[in-house]
């Protein structure tokens, strides 16, 4: 009876669990050579004391300590690890393994997919300072664990790699061996040899380099695409997901917004311009777009002269295939003094005034002035559509010189809107302002662009009027062009402020000449000065404006109207009377329903519409007995306005 107990035990009791580092010999349980799939190794080691260990993936998953029917401790874990061998290569996972303690309390055991691999007495859990069962339940723990740790991992499965540059993927896991990679386009294979620095052959989308004793391997991206990478070691593999793409651009640092004038540009233009600017910064990648993030940028305004500040435009590249780039590109704005010029010319863009026909519908070269006198242009547009579908209107500076081209842009322009009057004066009431504290921005056209100043859909029946001064800094002069082009055109693609090639189109055939006919409508010397004697008690004084029409500079063109054309009148008023008199001076719309922009003795007073009999007081004045007073005030006819039309000093 005893030696059937005995015979039993010797099958069941193999295993004893305890936590301290193995010494001595070691010894590999063989594994299946010829399996497809990795298996967990096992094997046995000398513990301390003579004690019998199992390790499975290098792992400590059972100690004994005592020596049983006639087996010692260290016969007794070969064992074990014999049945847990051959248990692994008939595929025992995780899930089997489980500690049994219900058949026999007192001898519990460790089983997996119905075998028994190690069972544990009232001796081995005194060695190990535990119960029985709780000795089964850690080695069942451990088990679980060690049969749970992956062959091999890869710190990423999927790795985008910038093209040109370099990212890593670490390895790690339990499986052993030489390590191999290949690749499911089959441009990468590591050599099977036994030096440490093997390298890849040449692929089609990455390089690598590392080794096979190297836990790191760095992949270069050489060319775009994707492409997968296997790495396998002792029959487990893991495999990496490579995509390689390019950035969609780069940024280098942007050119400044210079602006001019007491208090700087307006804050919108400025805006425009810098995030223009922050655009122009970046080089995009063939096939990429660069966008500014936001719809509105933050401009802290109004800048003295000599002064610094910045606008921050988030900017995003990005592009099929491509890694999207993002920044917040900071512009510098400082405010820099230039001195006042006169207006040589006046380029006019109102004939005709009604758009019919996609097209351009103004263009003319800057003026070049005298080199010791250098002067500005005035441009004045006022269009109303007449088409029966949208148009891209635009107003633009073409530079078609080989070299840069730097200008001072003052102004801007208004509407679209249905009423015609309105969006005149509001035109000319902007650029007014503008122009007499000269607050203006200098922008650079690089060789070969156009540069839109206003760039927007025009309704029908909606108009747009606006009023700028150009003046040529260096460089060619640029041209001037206004057109109402056709939605999906080229030549209307760019926003405002943003610079774009000249298309080849617009080029006289075999030239470098643009191929725009030049228009007539350009005048000299837009400004009259006008003095209006005033006698209390005497004649009123009439000053017309809009009378006597500039003549254009080549050909027979008449400006009618004289819109855009600044007058100056000085007027003298004198009491003569020994009694104070009021004196005023009214505005007199004698053509019909006309706006005014007018700025008297240095105020500004504005008459958005107005008709007969309506006649708005301008100023007043008290005279007292002998006083004379001398009242300035300038103008200039607006588009959209009916014209001529008075002012007059009177009682």
């Amino acid at each position: 009876m005893l030696a059937r107990k005995t015979a039993v035990w010797l099958l069941v009791a193999v295993l004893c669990f305890v936590g301290s580092v193995p010494v001595g010999a070691a010894k590999v349980v063989p594994q299946d050579e010829t399996a497809p799939v990795w298996r967990a190794k096992v094997e046995t080691r000398f513990g301390a004391n003579g004690a019998g260990e199992v390790f499975v993936n290098s792992r400590l998953v059972l100690r004994f300590r005592t020596a049983s029917g006639g087996y010692s401790a260290f016969r007794r874990a070969e064992i074990a690890a014999d049945r847990l061998g051959g248990a692994i290569a008939g595929g025992l996972s995780a899930g089997d393994i489980v500690a049994d303690t219900a058949t026999d309390r007192a001898n519990p055991r460790l089983k997996g997919a119905g075998q028994i691999f190690a069972s544990a007495d009232k001796a081995e859990g005194r060695a190990a300072g535990v119960s029985p069962v709780l000795l089964v339940r850690g080695w069942a723990s451990n088990l679980r664990t060690a049969l749970g740790m992956p062959g091999i991992i890869a710190s990423d499965k999927t790795i985008l790699v910038p093209l040109g540059e370099s990212r890593t993927v670490r390895l790690s896991g339990v499986a052993t061996g030489d390590l191999q990679i290949t690749s499911a386009s089959g441009t990468i294979r590591v050599p099977e040899t036994n030096d440490d620095t093997d390298a890849a052959t040449k692929p089609a989308i990455v390089s690598l380099s590392g080794s096979k004793a190297n836990t790191v391997w760095t992949i270069r991206g050489t060319s775009a695409g994707r492409d997968t990478l296997t790495f396998e070691r002792g029959g487990a593999s893991v495999s990496v997901a490579v995509r390689v793409q390019p950035y969609a651009g780069s940024f280098a640092p942007p050119k400044p917004v210079v602006v001019t004038g007491i208090g700087g540009a307006p804050v919108e233009r400025v805006a425009r311009y810098a995030a223009a600017c922050a655009l122009a910064s970046a080089t995009v990648t063939s096939g990429a777009v660069a966008r500014v993030q936001t719809d509105s940028v933050s401009v802290a305004m109004p800048l003295a002269p000599g002064a610094q500040s910045a606008v921050t435009v988030p900017v995003t590249l990005t592009g099929q295939d491509m890694i999207s780039v993002r920044r917040v590109v900071s512009v510098p704005v400082r405010n820099e003094a230039l001195p006042r010029v006169p207006t040589d010319a006046l380029m006019y863009s109102n004939d005709p005034e009604r758009v019919t026909k996609y097209g351009t519908l103004f263009a003319a070269r800057v003026p070049v002035s005298a080199p010791n006198a250098p002067g500005a242009t005035r441009v004045l547009f006022h269009h109303q559509s007449a088409l029966t579908a949208n148009a891209a209107f635009v107003v633009e500076l073409l530079n078609d010189s080989d070299a840069p081209a730097t200008v001072h842009i003052v102004g801007s322009g208004e509407g679209p809107v249905r009423d015609t009057v309105w969006v005149g004066y509001r035109a000319a009431s902007e650029f007014v302002r503008d122009y007499q504290a000269d607050t203006g921005v200098i922008v650079q056209l690089p060789p070969k662009t156009r540069l839109p100043l206003l760039s927007t859909n025009l309704s029908p029946g909606h108009t747009v009027s606006g009023l700028m001064q150009v003046r040529p800094l260096s460089g060619v002069p640029p041209m001037v062009r206004v057109a109402a082009e056709q939605p999906g055109d080229a030549r209307a693609d760019a926003e405002s402020w943003q610079t774009a090639p000249l298309l080849p189109a617009e080029y006289a055939p075999g030239t470098t000449t643009l191929a725009y006919p030049q228009s007539d409508n350009v005048y000299p010397k837009p400004l009259k000065q006008v003095a209006a004697p005033y006698e209390v008690g005497g004649a009123w004084a009439f000053v017309s404006f809009g009378h006597d029409p500039l003549e254009a500079t080549q050909g027979d063109k008449r400006l009618l109207g004289n819109y855009g054309v600044f007058y100056e009148v000085t007027a003298t008023a004198h009491n003569g009377s020994d009694k104070p008199a009021k004196v005023r001076a009214v505005f007199v719309p004698t053509a019909g329903l006309a706006g005014g922009v007018f700025l008297v003795d240095g105020k500004y007073v504005e008459v958005p519409q107005t008709n007969l009999p309506k006649e708005p007081t301008l100023a007043s004045y008290m005279l007292e007995p002998g006083e004379t007073r001398i009242i300035r005030i300038t103008t200039l006819p607006l588009s959209g306005s009916n014209y001529p039309a008075r002012i007059v000093i009177r009682p």
